[in-house]
């Protein structure tokens, strides 16, 4: 029996109901049609997981004529402003610069549902928009997108999970939720996603964002569970990639220091004991990124200076002096360099070979994270640490099994 192609559209449900009381939805094209632009609106926000995010996203011609009509394609758009439920930005230059579109509030931030496309046309182009494995430049991309294709998600579990989070959790957000339904839904539909990005040159597909809570319902070829393997202090280690190029044979003694702290995973417990406060190693880590890793060096011309700066200052000056100096031109270079570094030992180098020993294995990254199968923990495991042991480097590996967390030191 031939699979049945799966493609839904997902919207704010004050949005359908707006749609569907619109003349032009009576035909089950044009219904479509109209959805087809409020979901990809509505799920653009989500996908790319920023709360704050209100602006305009841009929607090229050339998509709008594909799915819409090449004649035809302003009246939709119209029309959904007629509505009330779209609104268009100022901004516009020919061949440079494409029309950005929002929807309104309430429908921005209403709760989801999914509604699946009635016309076949629009069904099968919504299916070739889909990326494929072909499309991929490199062997190891090749390698991770076939790995995602390989995973199923566990549905009816997956939203009863983010339903209960929403009426029972506090810090559970409605943009949460919906960011959640949008990756559950996703998955289910097969609708898979991947790109690296030209910043630090991640990787990103439809389990970048996916909450750990959620990855319990995850499936490997429909049987395996997931585990995966991350590295403690992870930013902080990997700065010490950085930190061997600039001394490759003396290395300072705050600098060693250092470097056995995060190869332990003991930094934020050693900054924890070292600071005059009572906040938790969670909130201490966040404020280390944005005081110290992230951070200007300059603030109105003055140096910025907090109790994290002063106590790398005092405790690891070397260290410090060579953050300061990889921020010296964009305080944004520091983090470029790092996800730089993460990336290529992570993806270019454990991934790249572990496809080679074995093209069968199933692992995919979620940055810094590797999530792999039992049967294929060793080999990942060793890999990883033949990846940072190039820099003399031996990283602290914490092993997770997200149907039964545990963590595990490596010997």
């Amino acid at each position: 029996m031939k699979k049945e192609i799966k493609a839904h559209f997902i919207l704010p449900e004050s949005g359908f109901r707006r749609v569907m009381s619109s003349p032009m939805s009576k035909k089950s094209k044009s219904r479509d049609k109209l959805l087809f632009v409020v979901s990809s609106l509505y799920c653009y926000q989500y996908k790319n997981f920023n709360p704050d995010y209100k602006g305009f996203i841009p929607l090229h011609s050339s998509i709008l004529k594909k799915f819409l009509g090449n004649h035809s394609y302003t009246s939709f758009i119209k029309e959904l402003m007629r509505l009330g439920m779209i609104e268009r930005s100022g901004l516009y230059v020919p061949s440079q610069i494409s029309r950005g579109y929002r929807l309104k509030e309430p429908f921005r931030s209403d709760k989801p549902i999914l509604i699946k496309a009635k016309d076949k046309v629009i069904t099968n182009k919504l299916i070739a928009t889909r990326i494929s494995e072909e499309q991929l430049l490199t062997d190891v991309d090749r390698f991770l997108f076939k790995n995602l294709r390989r995973m199923s998600f566990r549905v009816e579990d997956g939203l009863e999970q983010i339903k209960t989070d929403l009426e029972m959790n506090e810090a559970y957000t409605q943009y949460r939720f919906n960011s959640d339904f949008v990756s559950i839904v996703e998955l289910a539909d097969e609708n898979f996603r991947f790109t690296r990005d030209q910043f630090g040159n991640r990787a990103h597909h439809n389990l970048t964002n996916m909450r750990s809570s959620l990855k319990k319902f995850l499936r490997v070829d429909g049987i395996d569970e997931l585990i995966g393997l991350d590295i403690a202090n992870s930013q902080p280690f990997l700065f010490n990639v950085i930190l061997r190029k600039m001394y490759p044979s003396e290395i300072p003694k705050d600098v060693e220091h250092y470097i056995n702290l995060t190869s332990n995973g003991n930094f934020y417990s050693y900054l924890k004991e070292h600071l005059n406060n009572n906040k938790s190693i969670k909130q201490i880590k966040k404020e280390f990124f944005g005081k110290v890793f992230f951070s200007r060096n300059f603030i109105y011309g003055r140096k910025n200076t907090n109790e994290y700066t002063l106590l790398m200052e005092q405790h690891f000056p070397t260290v410090y002096k060579a953050i300061w100096h990889c921020k010296r031109r964009n305080h944004k270079e520091l983090p470029k360099a790092l996800q730089q570094v993460e990336s290529h030992i992570i993806i270019d180098t454990v991934i790249e070979s572990v496809s080679t020993k074995n093209p069968n294995a199933f692992c995919i990254t979620i940055h810094d994270e590797i999530l792999t199968t039992m049967e294929h923990l060793k080999l990942v495991e060793n890999k990883l640490l033949d990846g940072f042991d190039q820099f003399s480097l031996k990283p602290l590996i914490r092993l997770r099994k997200y149907s039964n967390i545990f963590a595990k030191k490596l010997a």
